[in-house]
């Protein structure tokens, strides 16, 4: 995977990857990484919240379906906890019910597996801005 060259280097952005399944998450670690982002990638849900990363997290993308804690599940124990992160919801499912259910919680974006690598940094460059714009930093 390449940069594309329309998408501006976001050096220190702070990117959380939650994926189970290890070749989708160091494929997009590897995409996100060389289009300027600072990523921490995680293979479930658990280890993402024991890692403390949550309070330097400007956006997680994030699995929906995962043994243990589902990505729905992580959302709603992120509201709980009061961090207001942008999560982009990635799926191999078409799973409406599920998609509603996390839209209605307060996704940023829901896409399909096997993602289009430009909506996907599209979607992250706006998620990001979004982030910043509304002073969700610390």
């Amino acid at each position: 995977m390449q940069v594309n060259p329309g998408h501006k280097r976001l050096d220190g952005a702070k990117i959380a990857l939650v994926d189970d399944d290890e070749s989708v998450r160091k494929a997009l670690e590897r995409l996100l990484k060389t289009s300027g982002y600072n990523v921490a990638a995680f293979s479930s849900a658990a280890a993402f919240i024991e890692s403390h990363a949550i309070h330097e997290t400007k956006c997680l993308i994030l699995d929906m379906r995962m043994d243990g804690m589902s990505g729905a599940d992580l959302q709603t124990y992120l509201a709980y906890q009061g961090a207001q992160i942008p999560i982009i919801f990635i799926t191999g499912y078409a799973d409406e019910a599920a998609q509603r259910l996390v839209t209605r919680l307060g996704a940023y974006a829901f896409l399909h597996k096997p993602m289009n690598d430009t909506l996907l940094l599209d979607t992250l460059k706006e998620a990001v801005a979004a982030y910043d714009q509304n002073g969700m930093e610390e």
